[in-house]
């Protein structure tokens, strides 16, 4: 929040705001450099690791996490990821709860990233 914008009188709106959502801040990252995969079942694929290793070199700045069944044991919603016959509806549900916890980015397991820098 900018306060140039601020009415005469409104500081404390500000300092309010500043405690309350420091990830806010300029220089803050408000998305965090993380990208989230979930693999289901089978082993990975190649052209998945391919994939993955595709972002690491074009984005070095983002950190990668390839998520397995083994790794989401914490989902509040276990009960219903465990209770999902389709692996779609159980991908849908570990990836909200991941991007709720730990925010960053989500790629879908087959995506095909394309040189985006000039």
């Amino acid at each position: 929040m900018d306060s140039n914008y601020l009415l005469p009188g409104s500081r404390w709106l500000l300092t309010i705001y500043e405690a309350s959502f420091p990830q806010h801040l300029p220089g803050a990252s408000v998305i965090p450099n993380l990208v989230h995969i979930i693999w289901l079942g089978s082993p990975p694929s190649t052209t998945l690791s391919r994939s993955i290793t595709g972002v690491e070199r074009q984005f070095p700045e983002l950190t990668v996490r390839l998520w397995r069944e083994d790794d989401l044991s914490w989902l509040r919603n276990s009960k219903y990821f465990l209770a999902t016959a389709k692996q779609q509806g159980r991908s849908n549900i570990a990836r909200y709860e991941i991007l709720h916890r730990y925010g960053g980015y989500y790629f879908d397991a087959d995506f095909r990233f394309l040189n985006l820098r000039p």
